[in-house]
């Protein structure tokens, strides 16, 4: 049988559990409230929002899932996915400052 004191720690345990769910639960929703509010005001420029590889370490495919869910794009997940050129590799490339 189960005394009280193990009740009392089960629910310490299940308090802190959901803690830790509700703050992962409201950074990704931010995430996703930002982004759509960003692609509401970009929506007359025919432009994309796009997130990057800057993300909380272990939380990328749920953070890069919170930008999709916004109406963002997800660009790549890591260094190999593809390779992106600006501006400023192609005037160093060609010479043109």
């Amino acid at each position: 049988m189960i005394g009280p004191q193990s009740y009392h720690k089960l629910n310490k345990t299940i308090l802190k559990i959901e803690r830790v769910l509700l703050n992962y639960l409201g950074t990704l929703s931010g995430i996703s409230t930002k982004t759509n509010k960003l692609m509401v005001i970009c929506k007359k420029y025919k432009s994309k929002i796009c997130c990057t590889r800057k993300t909380i370490p272990g939380l990328r495919h749920l953070q890069k899932y919170a930008v999709s869910v916004g109406g963002g794009t997800n660009n790549r997940f890591n260094l190999e996915d593809e390779i992106f050129v600006k501006d400023n590799h192609y005037d160093e490339l060609f010479n043109q400052k």
